[in-house]
């Protein structure tokens, strides 16, 4: 405080009464003691004390004086009545008698004797309290337009975070400072900079959790100013600080909040005690959003900057993409004028920039397409809808040459169109081969529709035959019968002799014309199956019961090894009845006296080659020791009308259809019928029928369920994965050549077998060249959003083109999904076979990284398969 100021006049006769009166201020007389004498009515009005209140008393006797400022108060008092000074001025704080604080400015005057003795005092009073206001005021917008100053010229959140220790530390009257900020997932705090702190006092505290017990902290979880005014006050509060090291016995924390989001918080240490008044916790707030607002303004500007040049980068990466791919490519801004062309298009239109900017590309389409192809093109550009079309485009030649073109709109995280990007593929020598190929096709459906017709009619002539002979052989089945019971009299030894031979044939005709009628029914497609759960033994043992006696007529031992209880089958139990009766008939036709047939259960096993259902399979062997088959026969026996004995002369009967219908049966239902044989040793056919799931009760299979593939959350932390990047990067070209020799092989896509190469490969070497990228990108930065975004975003528009064109080729589903299955297996045994000599890395992490990409990859390809319409699917190839 002020103890030194403005002093009235020394020399002439002291004031009278008279002349105190008639001062315009408010005015206190005091006797040489300092007690009041006089209380002017100026003095009642501005303190609110009355005069019989104060009179006989000093200032510090009841509560007028401002406790901090008593002791200047007193010195003061002491120097007049000393008679030390005879003229004082002192500004000091007041208190009224309702409590409120004035800011007054004490002119006092000391009246003495001739001894030099004070005899009195008198004391004028100035209020000077919108004065002090006005000046702290004006001091606050300082030292706030310092700071302001300060944080204008920082633009990083470094600089931002260094200005705020630097000038607001200084605008706030601290001696020290810290600063915290909120983590991005909202539950941390992390120390950003301190000034004034040894570095011992952060250590532990660099990190730690929002909820912890300490003044900062709950400044921000409050969202209010944190005052602690004593370390006595810290360690009975905040017992987590108790026993620490004090730096600061007062500290303040003001919270960082913009906008209703809270940032973090600034505390501020002070050395000494000191009040904290409405004013000062006003300016503290203001400098607080100013920082917080700078802080948020850097990091948005750090965000900015850092995604501006991950997108230059995103930029670059896609043109280098599309100038390496086999195509002409192509960018278009968000209205569809075309900005940039790769140098592919300009080696074969032999055109530049300046022609073809904009919408100059019409200019190398042929005449009769290029209003068609204009209109298209406008249209899936104005509804923001992927665009495809093949026409023809002219060459730096003259000649023109067909293109299969696409264009795929790229969007903005808010899901606007920012700009397309278009390719078009050559397909002039396909489309020659497909043209040539469909007449090809013309004509051997007109020849499969005539043998289809022929067969039609022969399949209903053997139905309608069969029919015709089946109802006389029933009737004679039937008299035969009539006969046998003596209805038209008693019949002799010789009689009943004739009539069982009769039965007997009439029987073994009656199941020939059943084969040829149940093998015309299954080539007519009318054979109806009812499936359900039955137990392989149940239906083992009814056949086996079924042809005992005839085995044992026949002297021949059949042998039944028990089957597993509880192991069944789905199929229909009377079809697999029937291939095993037949398969059992076979058996004891063809294995001499003497010689063994053995049934046998089987309740998971896989049948060689390529079964008709999808597994698992139970298997019912039936083996015999018989006379066995021929490797040459072995492979026709399950051909309609064949047998192993094809002599006239043989001694088993029959049509050869009964192993014929029975594969036929067994495929029908899911299953298959094979079979193994050695001639004079005997033969084993074996019926795959797909396995039933248990039922209640039973013993079941775990299914556990696969976890997600690992992924790296940090750089660097997969060996080996930038290795296997680059090598897919350098080996799209060797991938996609075995891949699509598989494929053009494969049985699973069968519209992949007529189609060339550049047909087929439609940007696969690309996408290996993206997945190869994603995995370098993966090594180099763990996974960052801003730039695996970019990877995804072109993986995600190759498979959507590939699933459109393979839409339009009238590849179904599962083919797509078979010919990624057989590209992730090449670049697995890519990897299997050269990362090794490269690294000292584990394959199979990086292999589980491509399938999960390669999986994403597939279900966009489907996406987008499925929703072309069905009147633009096939357009450009014709199918079988």
């Amino acid at each position: 405080m002020q103890t030194s100021g403005p002093t009235l006049p020394a020399s002439g006769p002291a004031p009278t009464r008279s002349t105190f009166a008639q001062i315009p201020l408010a005015s206190v007389e005091w006797d040489g003691e300092g007690r009041v004498t006089r209380w002017s009515p100026e003095a009642e009005a501005l303190f609110g004390w009355h005069a019989d209140e104060v009179m006989g008393r000093r200032a510090t006797e009841w509560p007028f004086v401002h406790p901090d400022d008593d002791a200047q108060v007193r010195r003061v008092a002491s120097d007049l009545r000393e008679a030390r000074a005879l003229q004082t001025f002192s500004a000091n704080r007041n208190l009224t008698r309702d409590g409120r604080v004035l800011h007054c400015e004490w002119y006092n005057t000391a009246v003495v004797d001739a001894h030099g003795r004070t005899q009195a005092q008198l004391s004028l009073v100035l209020d000077v309290t919108e004065r002090v206001r006005a000046e702290r005021a004006a001091d606050r917008t300082r030292r706030l337009q310092s700071v302001t100053e300060a944080l204008s010229e920082a633009l990083t959140p470094a600089q931002v975070l260094a200005a705020v220790m630097d000038h607001g530390i200084g605008a706030l009257e601290a001696d020290a400072g810290v600063m915290v900020l909120l983590s991005a997932d909202g539950e941390q705090l992390e120390l950003v900079e301190q000034r004034g702190y040894p570095p011992s006092a952060a250590g532990g505290w660099e990190r730690f959790p929002l909820a912890a017990g300490v003044p900062i902290a709950e400044a921000v979880r409050r969202a209010e100013i944190i005052i602690v005014d004593s370390p006595e006050e810290r360690d009975r509060k905040y017992p987590l600080l108790s026993g620490q090291q004090v730096v600061y016995p007062v500290s303040l924390s003001v919270p960082l909040i913009v906008e209703g989001r809270r940032l973090g918080a600034m505390g501020l240490g002070f050395r000494a005690a000191r009040d904290f008044p409405d004013d000062d916790r006003a300016l503290m707030m203001a400098l607080a959003r100013q920082c917080a607002q700078a802080i948020r303004r850097a990091l948005l500007f750090d965000a900015e900057r850092a995604a501006r040049r991950a997108a230059e980068e995103s930029e670059e990466q896609f043109r280098t993409m599309a100038e390496s791919i086999p195509q002409l490519a192509w960018m278009a801004d968000a209205q569809g004028a075309l900005f940039w062309y790769n140098q592919r298009w300009y080696d074969y239109t032999g055109t530049d920039f300046g022609t073809m900017q904009g919408w100059g590309w019409r200019t190398v389409h042929h005449p009769d397409h290029v209003d068609r192809v204009t209109e298209r093109y406008t249209a899936a550009v104005q509804a923001e809808v992927p665009w495809e079309d093949t026409f023809p485009l002219r060459g730096h030649d003259g000649r023109y040459r067909r293109f299969l073109s696409r264009a795929l709109p790229l969007r903005d995280a808010e899901g606007r169109v920012v700009r397309w990007f278009g390719t078009n593929t050559d397909v002039e020598e396909q489309l020659r081969a497909e043209e040539a190929r469909a007449a090809l096709l013309e004509e051997a459906q007109a020849a499969r529709g005539a043998a289809e017709e022929a067969n039609r009619a022969k399949s209903m002539f053997l139905a309608t035959m069969s029919h015709e002979i089946r109802t006389p052989i029933n009737a004679v089945i039937g008299y035969a019968e009539l006969l046998d019971m003596g209805i038209q009299g008693a019949l002799n030894e010789g009689q009943r002799g004739y009539l069982a031979r009769i039965r007997a044939s009439s029987q073994h005709l009656l199941g020939l014309v059943n084969d040829v009628l149940d093998f015309a029914k299954i080539e007519a497609g009318e054979m109806g199956f009812t499936a359900r759960r039955v137990e392989l033994r149940a239906s083992a043992a009814e056949a086996v019961g079924m042809v005992a006696p005839q085995a044992e007529s026949r002297g021949v031992e059949l042998r039944e090894e028990p089957c597993p209880p509880g192991a069944g089958y789905l199929a229909d139990p009377d079809r697999v009845r029937q291939i095993l009766l037949n398969l059992l008939s076979n058996a004891i036709k063809f294995t001499h006296p003497g010689g063994t047939i053995t049934v046998r259960c089987v309740p998971n096993g896989e049948p060689p080659g390529q079964a008709a259902g999808a597994g698992p399979w139970a298997c019912i062997e039936v083996r015999d020791t018989g006379i066995g088959i021929a490797a040459e026969q072995l492979a026709r026996i399950f051909e309609p009308f064949t047998q192993v004995d094809g002599t006239h002369t043989r001694e088993a009967g029959g049509t050869g259809l009964g192993l014929a219908i029975s594969r036929r049966f067994a495929r029908l239902m899911g299953g298959e019928l094979t079979a193994r044989s050695q001639p004079g040793e005997g033969s084993a056919f074996f019926l795959w029928l797909p396995t039933a799931p248990a039922e209640e009760g039973s013993e079941t299979v775990d299914g556990s369920t696969v976890e997600d593939p690992f992924w790296p959350a940090a750089a660097g932390e997969v060996p080996g994965l930038r290795e296997a990047g680059r090598l897919l990067e350098e080996s799209p070209d060797r991938v996609v050549e075995v891949w699509v020799r598989r494929i053009q092989g494969d049985p699973g896509v069968p519209g992949a077998h007529a189609l060339d190469r550049a047909r087929l490969e439609d940007h696969t070497q690309t996408l290996v060249l993206e997945i190869g990228r994603a995995l370098t990108i993966l090594d180099t930065t763990g996974g960052a959003p801003l730039m695996m975004r970019d990877g995804e975003n072109i993986q995600r528009t190759l498979a959507q083109l590939h699933g459109l064109q393979r839409a339009r080729l009238g590849f179904a589903g599962d083919e797509i999904r078979r010919e990624y299955a057989v590209l992730l297996e090449e670049m697995e045994a890519l990897l299997h076979a050269h990362l090794p000599a490269r690294a000292p890395a584990d394959p199979e992490p990086i292999a589980g990284m491509i399938r999960r990409m390669m999986g994403r990859v597939l279900r966009v390809a489907l996406e987008s398969h499925a929703s072309l319409p069905d009147d633009e699917r096939r357009r450009d190839c014709v199918r079988v």
